[in-house]
């Protein structure tokens, strides 16, 4: 019979026995082909003992080694995929996809780069669109446009800029401002734009390959969302059309007020010299009244003129255009102006019009009037032994009317500008003869409306020779005309 005290001195042997054995049988478990542990393994033959663990542990170890391989190629095999997917995303290839493989760890990541690569895609097609609208409206715009950033440097230019600076707007992007445009105007205004940050505004000249244009240059600083300058902008107006225009509406009022002004001062100043002198002889208040009926005349035709002047303008299409035999409208007006004794040397007119029809598409008044004063302006700058010769004709689809005379003839410095408003080779000449200096302008007006021309040709003290030409009806209008 086992005593209280045995027994309590048992109790700790037992469990460390217990746990030697369980420890034993762990690493048998791990490495049955060793044998068993046992208490009195450790105690007789420690440095067996001391083997078959360190040999167990070496096992374990290429064990976990294997595995741990196997288990990286595993891993390596679902990350390639998504490893060429996002390679392809670097190049800017966002047609790729990530393929998903069921109960995969990967599969959470191939969603991400998916819904990432969606994402992209749909802002860089709007980016790309974006672009590709503001390149059409900038290329599209009458205006140049440069911006620079803060390195001096070109980020953007137009072509209507580049037209203007005789420089490429693709190669000279990204290079110093400096280097690339050489107006010093253009240079000085950005770059003055840039160190004091404010915008500007500067009107000049400059010589450009479509010769010298005045250029209204607008400037201000380009700045990014947190209000930092990045850089600066400049606009750049051509108003070289609209100084022409403003100059000639000047020297039109200028000289409308002068030819109003000289007949109206003339009646006024005769006017009131028969009514101061009641007595005044009959030979000389005779003469005074045909010079204020003369003056009135003039006034009169300048009025009338300026009135057709500012129809044709206001009428610049076909409204109201209708067949007709332009033949007939020039023998007309030259039997009317032969009977005319306006002028007091008279020049012989002889005329080649032909037998056949030239039939026209147009306004039978204005074309009236345009060759009467080509007639008329031909007559009165011819003397009374020279000639004025009209002719007709059809060449390349038109009818041309040709107007010679044996006149005085006009200097090549007038040439260019005989069809403008009130100009005048010879003034004095011309207020002699009577005329309003807009007849030739006239005549011009009714080609440019009826999609003609009108040249001349002329040497001084040699005659001159006008060509009026109007296009010809074609014979698929001409057949279809009597069904109309």
């Amino acid at each position: 019979m086992v005593s209280d005290t045995d027994s309590k001195t048992r109790k700790p042997s037992r469990l460390l026995w217990r746990l030697y054995t369980s420890y034993a049988i762990l690493i048998v478990v791990m490495g049955s082909a060793f044998g068993l542990l046992t208490r009195e393994h450790f105690s007789d033959n420690p440095e067996a003992a001391g083997k078959i663990i360190l040999l167990s542990c070496i096992v374990a170890t290429v064990l976990a080694l294997i595995l741990g391989n196997l288990l990286q190629r595993k891993v390596s095999g679902q990350l390639e995929p998504l490893t060429q997917v996002a390679e392809a995303y670097s190049r800017g290839d966002f047609s790729q996809r990530a393929p998903l493989i069921l109960d995969s760890e990967t599969d959470r990541l191939a969603c991400a780069l998916n819904s990432l690569a969606d994402d992209l895609q749909e802002q860089i097609g709007s980016l790309r669109a974006e672009h590709n609208r503001l390149r059409v409206i900038l290329g599209g715009m009458k205006d140049g446009i440069v911006a620079i950033d803060n390195g001096e440097r070109i980020v953007l230019i137009n072509p209507i800029a580049s037209r203007l600076l005789n420089i490429d707007h693709r190669s000279n992007r990204g290079r110093e401002i400096l280097e690339a445009i050489r107006s010093n105007k253009v240079n000085d205004l950005l770059l003055n734009t840039l160190r004091t940050q404010r915008p500007s505004e500067s009107e000049f000249q400059m010589i450009t390959p479509l010769g010298e244009r005045t250029i209204v240059a607008y400037t201000s600083p380009l700045m990014d969302a947190s209000q930092e300058v990045t850089g600066a902008l400049a606009v750049f107006h051509d108003i070289t059309e609209v100084r022409r225009l403003e100059m000639v509406r000047q020297d039109f009022v200028a000289n409308v007020s002068h030819e109003l002004k000289t007949p109206i001062t003339a009646i006024r100043g005769l006017a009131e010299t028969l009514e101061e002198d009641p007595s005044m002889a009959s030979d000389t208040r005779v003469r005074f009244t045909r010079k204020i009926t003369k003056q009135s005349h003039r006034l009169s035709l300048l009025v009338s003129d300026l009135l057709a002047l500012a129809r044709l303008e206001e009428h610049s299409g076909s409204d109201g255009f209708a067949p007709m035999d332009l033949r007939t409208v020039v023998q007309e007006r030259i039997t009317s102006l032969s009977r005319l004794e306006t002028h007091q040397i008279q020049a012989r007119v002889t005329s080649d019009l032909g037998k056949q029809p030239l039939l026209v598409l147009g306004e039978e008044e204005e074309l009236r009037q345009a060759i009467g004063n080509l007639i008329d302006n031909a007559l009165k700058y011819t003397p009374a032994d020279g000639e004025v010769q009209v002719s007709t004709g059809i060449t390349d689809d038109k009818v041309h009317i040709e107007v010679r005379d044996s006149g005085i003839g006009i200097g090549t410095e007038h040439l260019e500008r005989i069809f403008e408003r009130f100009y005048r080779v010879d003034k004095a000449r011309s207020r002699e003869v009577g005329g309003t200096g807009l007849g030739l302008s006239i005549v011009k007006h009714v080609c440019i409306n009826h999609g003609g021309d009108i040249t001349v040709k002329s040497e001084e003290g040699a005659g001159s020779v006008f060509r009026m030409q109007i296009p010809l009806i074609p014979s698929k209008k001409i057949h279809a005309a009597p069904q109309n």
